[in-house]
């Protein structure tokens, strides 16, 4: 195996002198819009369509009567702001409808929504494209399919969607309805780029908790073929136990569905065992497709109980008859992770049986460059404000596979927690990470306090909570595709001296290679309502 990392010994020292020579690059480049009053302090903000002409966005929010609504609005790249009526209205006939997703199809976005008959008990799922001139629903609504629920139990999940590489296919999913004691499954509709059907299936797995919902769906994806893929959790126990208890409540199942073949349905469910290492539990896996050769990967992570962990990778058309390949982290790596102090790895979340696959770039040449990052969610219940989530969110690893080898990796320290203290809805949007490739970089941003900018040992790093930043500082890193060097780690934007906080996982790449923002001045006083801001990076 073939590893080029910067050695740990001279880690610190090359760590802290990039950050000390690349910390005054205060918005360099970025041209802001103004700033654009928020519906209300619960707002959600969707990059929905991006081209040369502008960006659709879609905004869901709550009205007078806590009821979530939403809306179109359009700017062009100079963000001059077009708005749509309010709120879109969804349905068929006298039915009224529930939105449930955007998505773009070629030029144009698309809104989805199903309408429940209650008195056929039936419920369809439609979808509109979004009229370009009023910013409403356009023509007549197209109809998907149609779920008919009589003497059963409707579901309440929702429906969800996964899209081609190309475009050229969608598949449409949800859960089936199910009988009071019955296992739930799911139901799939796979069209083509006219939205016609090419197949449907329905998929019940063989596990003991109730219930099967579209949350326990991981991935999804379609290959060149058409073939598609769907990457869920299977419960081992009648409930759904808490996610603190990763590995002992579940296992992964893939499942196959093939149009061509009759819409035959095939199940995985041996993800839970990485061979030779018959007691591996998988913490995290991902699904994607290769452009260049259609080839569909699940690569994930793996622990062992009081031993190290690794990553592993499968090829998902030969799922069925191969064992997933273990890929040890390298000895670097492991090595740095033994020498941190007990106390530290216990208390900052900093083990390696931590890391979540959240990102996978496919190359043109086969290779894979796969982002992951320490997520640990602890769930516990508080007498006055119920169930309770607390997010940490520390290290992110990158590595580059090739021929199910890891060529390099690299690790970028960072703490940051959110959630918990009555927030039952974890604000996610500023944490985590984006990450896309240009020019044979990776490109990496993620938020970091202004007091972590200029420390060399990581392990001094202070956490920053997210759930009300007042130091943020938006912080972009490139790391170069071929050796793994980190070549650059600078803050870009600060939220006092600018102030905006950025959605990392709201950022979006136009066509151009330039950088769409979305962010908020993060306000949670009905005295002092929040505003909406887009920010456009061309960068060097």
């Amino acid at each position: 195996m073939t590893v080029s990392t910067t050695n740990w010994k001279y880690r610190m020292p090359l760590l802290g002198a990039i950050i000390l020579m690349a910390t005054t690059a205060w918005a360099q480049g970025i041209e802001w819009s103004a700033k654009y009053p928020m519906n209300s302090i619960f707002n959600k903000n969707e990059f929905i369509q991006a081209s040369r002409d502008g960006f659709y966005v879609l905004q869901n929010y709550k009205d007078a009567n806590y009821y979530y609504q939403q809306n179109i609005s359009f700017y062009t790249l100079k963000f001059e702001k077009r708005e749509g009526a309010k709120p879109i209205k969804f349905g068929e006939g006298k039915s009224k409808g529930n939105y449930q997703f955007a998505f773009s199809k070629g030029s144009l976005p698309y809104l989805a929504y199903s309408v429940d008959e209650m008195a056929r008990q039936k419920e369809t799922l439609f979808i509109n494209p979004v009229e370009s001139s009023s910013l409403g629903l356009g023509g007549a609504p197209i109809k998907i399919f149609e779920i008919d629920y009589k003497d059963k139990i409707k579901p309440k999940g929702g429906y969800r969607y996964c899209a081609s590489p190309d475009g050229s296919r969608f598949l449409f999913y949800g859960q089936m309805p199910y009988e009071k004691k019955a296992k739930g499954g799911f139901y799939l509709h796979l069209v083509d780029a006219k939205l016609e059907a090419l197949g449907e299936g329905v998929v019940f797995l063989k596990q003991a908790a109730n219930i099967l919902t579209v949350s326990d769906v991981v991935d999804a994806v379609i290959d060149d073929n058409g073939l598609v893929y769907l990457l869920c959790k299977m419960y081992k126990g009648k409930d759904k136990k808490e996610e603190k208890k990763i590995g002992k409540r579940f296992v992964y199942s893939l499942i196959q569905m093939d149009y061509k073949a009759k819409t035959k349905v095939q199940i995985l469910d041996t993800l839970k065992v990485l061979f030779p290492k018959d007691s591996a539990v998988v913490v995290s896996a991902k699904l994607s497709v290769n452009r260049t050769s259609g080839m569909v990967r699940c690569i994930g992570t793996y622990k062992l109980p009081n031993q190290k962990a690794g990553l592993f990778t499968l090829n998902a058309q030969q799922a069925f008859v191969e064992m997933p390949v273990v890929m040890d982290y390298p000895a670097e790596i492991l090595d740095f992770e033994a020498k941190i102090p007990r106390k530290i790895k216990q208390q900052q979340r900093l083990s390696l049986s931590n890391y979540k696959i959240k990102s996978i770039f496919e190359q043109a040449d086969g290779t894979q460059i796969v982002v992951a990052e320490q997520h640990y969610i602890n769930v516990y219940w508080d007498k006055s404000e119920g169930r309770q989530e607390q997010h940490q969110l520390n290290n992110i690893l990158v590595a580059k596979i090739r021929d199910q080898k890891i060529v390099w990796s690299k690790v970028l320290a960072k703490r940051q927690k959110a959630g918990a203290e009555g927030y039952t809805n974890v604000p996610g949007k500023l944490y985590s990470f984006y990450a896309f490739l240009k020019d044979g970089n990776i490109h990496l941003l993620y938020n970091e306090m202004k007091a972590n900018l200029e420390l060399t040992d990581e392990f001094q790093l202070q956490k920053g909570y997210y759930n009300k930043p007042k130091d943020c500082y938006l912080v972009h890193c490139t790391i170069d595709l071929n050796s793994g060097i980190l070549k650059t780690k600078e803050s870009i934007l600060g939220l006092k001296e600018a102030g905006i906080a950025v959605y990392p996982q709201e950022t979006k790449v136009l066509e151009d290679g330039s950088v769409l923002f979305g962010g908020v001045k993060p306000e949670y006083s009905l005295k002092q309502p929040s505003y909406i801001r887009f920010g456009r990076w061309v960068l060097d």
